[in-house]
């Protein structure tokens, strides 16, 4: 399993980007390449990204590649504050619905 997403750093991330030569989406999603990233997180990332989830990632353009960078950190970062607002003091425990 790869590291957390959010313990990535830009070049940390590039570099791990570099060996894989699937769609998008589908590598966003392998737990080797960055942990903590499924289906749903993907496509928002992808959506804040601008970028189609079954392009290649070989066809990706460094700012492309830059933005995906920032949509994964600012879509997490989003999601782990809204839960920390919605759980408070209580984040470890499990969701109640």
């Amino acid at each position: 399993m790869g590291p957390e997403a959010l313990d990535v750093s830009r070049e940390d991330f590039k570099a791990r980007l570099k060996p894989y030569r699937g769609e998008i989406k589908g590598v966003l999603t392998r737990s080797e390449f960055v942990a903590g990233i499924g289906n749903a997180y993907a496509d928002e990332i992808l959506w804040w990204a601008r970028i189609h989830p079954f392009r290649k990632k070989t066809s990706l353009t460094p700012d492309e590649v830059d933005r995906l960078y920032d949509g994964m950190r600012a879509c997490l970062l989003d999601a782990t504050a809204k839960g920390r607002a919605e759980m408070g003091e209580n984040i470890h425990l499990k969701r109640q619905r």
